[in-house]
């Protein structure tokens, strides 16, 4: 019988957890590696611009239609530094340093955030046998195959600018620095229309075309 029916307590209330955001090249086997480790708030923004038709004089600011487009996608949270490979990680040039005589071109990077709970002890596109997401046991999280180990709250930005803020050293906290670290979103043309800046889900599940990343 058609009609309307409440949420149930079990759909409604989860918890997705702490993530962890992986760097590089998705449609690469290997081609990702972690940040470190962040700690606090990873915080995804994702704006639109909406472009109404209205009529003022006759029926007030009551939009009668509307066009939208995505206005900005970045992502900020804080990393702990201290290893030396992080610098390059952050920067918007991929170096350690900073400073040149004209404008550079950025360098680009994938970003990749995801649940711990999505990841166990590792998550690959596993094509060993019968090609499908495949999960390994870890951190707490059980083992997992085909579509029980796909990713569902994942956040994919095809192609992101790092930059990064001050870098606080001081005493307190035992020596520990955090650094503010903004990826933000560029246009992929090689991504399918509607997809081509951001993707939450499982990427090989678009259709009619899928991104066939790897991991």
């Amino acid at each position: 019988m058609p009609g309307i029916t409440p949420f149930t307590l079990t759909q409604a209330l989860q918890s997705v957890g702490v993530a962890e955001i992986f760097l590089g090249d998705p449609m690469t086997p290997g081609g990702m590696t972690t940040l470190g480790a962040t700690e606090g708030t990873i915080e995804v923004t994702a704006t639109q611009t909406l472009n109404e038709l209205v009529a003022p004089e006759l029926t007030g600011n009551v939009a009668h239609a509307a066009t939208t487009t995505v206005d900005k996608v970045s992502v900020k949270c804080s990393v702990i530094l201290g290893d030396a490979t992080l610098y390059p990680k952050i920067s918007p040039w991929g170096t350690k340093g900073g400073g040149h005589s004209i404008p550079q071109a950025v360098s680009t990077t994938g970003v990749l955030i995801i649940p711990r709970a999505e990841v166990g002890g590792s998550l690959t596109w596993d094509t060993s046998g019968t090609p499908q997401w495949k999960r390994t046991a870890g951190n707490g999280v059980s083992a997992a195959t085909g579509a029980g180990a796909a990713p569902v709250n994942a956040v994919w930005l095809w192609k992101a600018v790092p930059t990064f803020g001050n870098l606080p050293f001081q005493y307190a906290n035992g020596g520990k620095v955090l650094v503010e670290v903004t990826f933000t979103a560029m246009f992929d043309a090689s991504k399918p229309e509607g997809y081509k800046v951001f993707y939450i889900g499982d990427p090989r599940a678009i259709s009619p075309t899928p991104v066939n990343v790897q991991l």
